[in-house]
């Protein structure tokens, strides 16, 4: 199998963020239209949304993503849900 540089992870500019970063269709992004994730041989993704795992103390420390082979869009219910067990991480840690 073959190793992805950090760089190659959209997760990467997901910690980044103060909210979720939702990317309807990951061929449609310049950050992730030529990842080997989204379009290689690796793998096909083509949705992806990731709410940033963050510290009391305000560090980004990783994200929780949702994934998906096609296209869509996160209801306000779904990105409020993706908030809520995005911070039930992290009391668990």
């Amino acid at each position: 199998m073959a190793r992805l540089a950090t760089s190659q992870s959209i997760c990467s500019h997901a910690i980044l963020c103060d909210d979720i970063l939702e990317i309807e269709d990951t061929l449609d992004d310049a950050r992730t239209a030529d990842n080997p994730l989204c379009c290689g041989v690796l793998a096909e993704m083509r949705y992806y949304a990731g709410a940033p795992l963050i510290t009391g103390n305000g560090h980004s420390i990783g994200s929780l993503c949702v994934l998906d082979t096609k296209p869509r869009k996160l209801t306000p219910e779904q990105r409020q849900l993706l908030r809520v067990m995005a911070r039930q991480v992290m009391r668990q840690l």
